[in-house]
């Protein structure tokens, strides 16, 4: 009798189970307490399954300790899983995780440890995570989850049909098929961009560069920064200057952008109208002190699917070490409600259904 692929996965992790509690019983240096652990997802020292279902939850965000939140926006059903990578290079802290439509597969980055929290200096907006410098990571339900090597990122985006790429060993912005993560290196895109370039010169070399960004999801429409950020229409060129700031994050009908500014969260029309601020946070007071530096991390916003509401985290103590203490809220766009969601956490995306814009 043939096993389907997916009786043969289910078969092979209930015989490494079974082999492990074994390990367990003959004492070979695992304890029944760290099987235990294994069993629950926590932390150890190689990577663990993904759970069989993830939570069915609105919000998924960062808790810290290789641990991502699922909750809803009503503070329900508040569950915490750790999902352990293993990397072998200083790829090492996860984090600005998103949920796929269906809830089937977390995409996440890992970034170095040393470049966690990037310093925010007056005037310049450095990514949290850096440009190309956070390796996407795909984390199926019930599979091991997979470091795609060659595949970079800012915060994670998927689009209706694939998830958004930055390689910056050939310099392009491109959409892939999220299955060929495995074997990133070789895999074809479904969609190449042409992004803007700008020039760097550093010891009398100029160099030209792909300005990474954030495609709308109907796929017309790029927001980067240049010093200011950016809104470009891909067709055309034509482009649009919103305004100092960074972390743009697209509305799901594609007719609103939102950014962090100098003094808070702000919203505008993508024909750069209708611009207003809609949660108040200055960098200043948003700063953490730690082994005599600063260091911010910005609110990014996520939308809700219906365009109303925003998540975000929003901390006031410099003291504190994130995820810990920083809460996470949501603001409606329209009438500047604003309610908390949970105590800790950061970096919350909102799950959209899976009809897109156009489909």
């Amino acid at each position: 009798m043939e096993l389907t692929s997916a009786q043969f996965r289910n078969r092979s992790k209930l015989l490494l189970k079974v082999f492990l509690m074994c390990c367990c019983i003959l004492g070979f240096g695992v304890s029944i307490a760290g099987c235990c652990v294994l069993e629950l997802f926590t932390s150890t020292s190689s990577p663990v399954w993904v759970p069989e279902q993830f939570p069915d939850t609105e919000i998924v965000f960062n808790a810290g300790d290789g641990r991502m939140g699922f909750v809803n926006t009503d503070g329900s059903a508040l569950t915490y899983i750790t999902i352990y990578v293993n990397s072998e290079d200083h790829y090492k802290y996860s984090t600005l995780p998103v949920m796929k439509n269906d809830n089937s597969t977390l995409f996440f980055l890992l970034t170095p440890i040393t470049t966690v929290h990037e310093p925010l200096i007056v005037g310049n907006y450095e990514p949290y995570v850096g440009e190309g410098t956070g390796k996407l990571v795909v984390a199926v339900q019930g599979e091991f989850p997979v470091v795609c090597e060659n595949w970079y990122s800012g915060k994670p985006q998927l689009l209706s049909n694939g998830l958004l790429v930055l390689n910056p060993v050939n310099k392009t912005l491109a959409l892939y098929n999220p299955a060929d993560c495995v074997d990133s290196e070789n895999a074809l895109p479904l969609k190449m961009y042409d992004p803007p370039m700008q020039q760097h010169t550093e010891n009398g070399q100029t160099e030209t560069t792909p300005q990474f960004g954030y495609i709308s999801p109907n796929g017309q429409l790029m927001a980067y920064r240049r010093g200011e950020i950016v809104i470009r229409e891909l067709s055309s060129g034509e482009e649009t200057i919103i305004g100092e700031g960074n972390y743009p994050a697209w509305s799901h009908d594609s007719q609103w952008l939102s950014y962090v500014g100098h003094d808070g969260i702000y919203i505008v029309k993508t024909d750069g109208t209708e611009k207003r601020r809609v949660v108040e946070s200055t960098y200043t007071t948003s700063m953490i002190s730690q082994h005599g530096k600063k260091y911010y991390i910005p609110p990014w916003p996520a939308w809700s699917p219906d365009g109303q509401w925003l998540v975000y985290h929003l901390y006031t103590d410099t003291s504190v070490r994130p995820p810990a203490e920083i809460p996470i809220y949501k603001v409606n766009v329209n009438t500047g409600e604003v309610i908390k969601i949970v105590d800790y956490g950061i970096f919350p995306s909102w799950r959209w259904p899976a009809e897109q814009p156009g489909e």
